[in-house]
This record gives C-alpha cells, structure tokens and sequence, in this order.
C-alpha cells in the first residue's frame, strides 16, 4: 500500500500528500485513480487531505490540463454522481482545491472543500475512522 494514497474500500479513495506538492504527485495520484477505475467500479469516492503538505509547486499552467483529462475522463467513464472532499487547513490549500474545483467542473462530480475531518465524513456518508491513514 502507497502510503499517501490507497484504496481505503472499494468505494473510498484516500490520498494523504506529504511535503511539497508537485505536478508529479498529482499526476501519479490521477494515475492511481485511473487504474483502480479499470479494477474497481469507476464511481469510488475521493478524498483528498492536504493538511500534511508542507508547500506547494504547481502553477495554474501546471493543473489546468490535469484538470482538462479528468474532465474527459468523467464525461466518459463516469455515469452517476462521486463525490470528492478536500481537507484543507490553511487559506493556501483551500485557494489550491478551489482552483482544482472550478477547472474540473462537472455534474457528476461532486467536490467540497472542508476543513474538519468530521464534516469531510459527513459528506462522504462514511464513518470518520475510514479516513484516517
């Protein structure tokens, strides 16, 4: 198991970035969502807590097409609602989810930026105990 990022159930991604956040880990976390999309049923849930990243280097010319493919990606694999929460702790992190939020901006995806554990499993229907690396 990758220890920031795992299946936590088969409808429960969990990504939990350390140190700076990149380019590169983003793309390696899509690609772990694109390959436990052929595995699993496409319409897993997603967490992300950003609450352990120390800074951040990406640039909107870095995540914009990320955002773009998944875009691509949920118009053609995805037939009903995922949800996917953002734990944030800092003004830095919300403006970086935010971003992340408007540019993949689609019906069938569900995104909300939170910042108390409890609210992200609220959201996701799930028990908070599931959230926890």
């Amino acid at each position: 198991m990758n220890k920031e990022y795992y299946m936590k159930t088969d409808k429960l991604a969990v990504w939990q970035p350390k140190g700076v956040l990149d380019t590169k880990k983003i793309l390696e976390f899509v690609t772990f969502l694109n390959e436990q999309s052929q595995q699993h049923d496409p319409h897993f849930n997603r967490f992300v807590d950003l609450c352990h990243i120390s800074g951040v280097s990406v640039r909107y010319e870095d995540l914009y097409p990320i955002a773009e493919q998944r875009k691509i990606y949920y118009n053609s694999n995805v037939k009903q609602k995922v949800k996917m929460a953002f734990l944030v702790n800092n003004p830095f992190t919300y403006g970086m989810a935010r971003m992340y939020m408007i540019l993949t901006s689609n019906p069938l995806l569900k995104v909300n930026i939170l910042k108390k554990m409890e609210e992200v499993a609220n959201f996701l229907e799930v028990d908070i105990s599931l959230l926890n690396a």
